[in-house]
């Protein structure tokens, strides 16, 4: 490590030590534990003060807690199980007694089972055709982001499954047939209203979902996207899309090679809060949620190593470069609070049930076929704006409209992203006055916007 990462990490402590060994357990093994039986390690990284700085750049300083060492433990712990399991080693794989005996997903979000899946067969065995990959992914987000749901639909309709063969019809008949449950946990896309989307099902509101994207050729509006973030603005303009499941069918979509975004955008969940306010402190606020995560992101390779785990213990989605995306540490903080809010007994927690030694499916390593580490990928997306000057008239080009508010109002306006600018320059502008000085731009989005209002409409008249 560089020495002036290491002196900027350290210099905020008010309270550093020397290490003196790796971590062997998480704390939370020793319950009781006295302060005077807290190791070096501890000490050290407990102490840290970490300064971090809101949208406004204000300060604000927290203190580190003990739970930070668990941190570090249970996702090296949890990487390292993946490991052993990938090169065919037999189970227990590990001696922590909640690891053995409950579901954890990997700690990278692309590693896990069903991104795997989705990463592997959905994007990859059909046409690589973008508005293909866009229906496909789309459906297996939202009905259930499910193999054994998504296999079912090919084993009916054919594989792989194809937009000029879908029947709204046809998939609500076979999905309301079937004797298992379509959906998989805290990700399943809850079906959308009878205010919202007309009568029905739940599987046929669930398909009507699929049918209300597809058919406003949301593709379009994906297509060409740089960032996460305008990525979740289309998906979220959908019924049922809250900001967390919508955020997790855009990461679905994101492995899709023509969009390929930097993940360095995330929409914490409620776990992934929960975990930040136990590191950080309970008076961590919402607009902090990412900063902290930020934060972490930059330094956990550096806390790792200062906890005393070699370099070769800290994971990697590549043996050269380590570290994790923004949506990692959120994915990996969720997983963090389910380890630590288990009884230490492996007993109870119903909701995560289930030896990992019973798994039956095998491990993979899939990644998305443009994947680069993630300081690389940004510094790539951000290098490709030129920030052209004005014209003559001192006017700038709009790109595209991203979304709208106050419509049906005087002072309705667009949320307008300039051609060759990021989206810090994004600005608010005037409707009336955008669809007359651009009315192509601000065609392409009334398109896609009055499609899926009229869809609607039609829906529940």
């Amino acid at each position: 490590m560089p020495a002036e990462r290491r002196k900027r990490l350290t210099v905020a402590r008010s309270h550093v030590h020397p290490l003196t060994r790796p971590v062997q357990s998480p704390r939370r093994k020793r319950a009781g534990a006295s302060r005077d039986e807290t190791t070096a390690v501890d000490r050290g990284l407990v102490r840290t003060r970490v300064t971090l700085l809101d949208a406004t750049g204000q300060k604000h300083s927290y203190t580190l807690s003990s739970e930070v060492v668990d941190l570090l433990y249970f996702v090296t712990e949890r990487h390292r199980i993946f490991r052993e399991r990938l090169e065919g080693k037999p189970a227990p794989w590990t001696k922590d007694v909640l690891l053995q005996q409950r579901h954890f997903t990997n700690v990278f979000r692309v590693l896990d089972r069903c991104s795997q899946y989705c990463l592997s067969h959905v994007i990859r065995e059909g046409p690589a055709v973008f508005k293909e990959q866009v229906f496909r992914v789309v459906a297996y987000s939202i009905l259930g982001f499910n193999p054994v749901t998504y296999g079912y639909l090919e084993k009916t309709f054919g594989s792989p499954l194809l937009l000029e063969s879908y029947d709204e019809h046809a998939w609500t008949r076979a999905l309301s047939s079937i004797n298992f449950s379509i959906g998989r946990g805290a990700y399943q896309i809850p079906a959308p209203t009878v205010d919202q989307i007309g009568e029905g099902t739940y599987c046929a509101r669930l398909v009507r979902l699929v049918s209300l994207m597809v058919k406003s050729e949301v593709d379009l509006a994906l297509e060409g996207c740089k960032h996460l973030r305008d990525l979740h603005i289309i998906i979220s303009s959908y019924p049922s899309m809250t900001a967390f499941l919508g955020y997790q069918v855009v990461l679905n979509l994101n492995m899709i090679p023509a969009l390929s975004c930097p993940e360095d955008w995330a929409q914490p969940g409620p776990g992934a809060v929960k975990g930040l306010r136990a590191i950080f402190g309970d008076d961590l606020g919402t607009q902090m949620m990412v900063p902290a995560m930020e934060w972490l992101r930059k330094h956990f390779s550096e806390l790792a190593i200062e906890a005393g785990y070699p370099m070769r213990q800290v994971p990697a989605l590549k043996a050269d470069s380590p570290g994790f995306t923004l949506c990692d540490i959120e994915h990996l903080l969720c997983e963090f609070h389910k380890y630590r809010s288990a009884p230490s007994d492996g007993k109870g927690c119903r909701r995560y049930e289930g030896s990992i030694s019973t798994v039956t499916v095998p491990v993979t390593e899939h990644l998305p076929k443009n994947w680069v580490h993630h300081d690389l990928a940004c510094q790539r997306r951000d290098d490709s704006y030129a920030f052209p000057p004005a014209d003559e008239d001192e006017e700038y080009m709009p790109l595209s409209v991203l979304e709208e508010k106050y419509p049906g109002t005087p002072n309705h306006q667009y949320r307008v992203r300039w051609d060759g600018y990021p989206p810090e320059f994004d600005t608010w502008e005037p409707a009336k006055s955008l669809s007359e000085s651009s009315p192509t731009v601000v065609g392409c989005f009334r398109k896609r916007i009055d499609k899926v209002a009229m869809m609607l409409s039609e829906y529940t008249s």
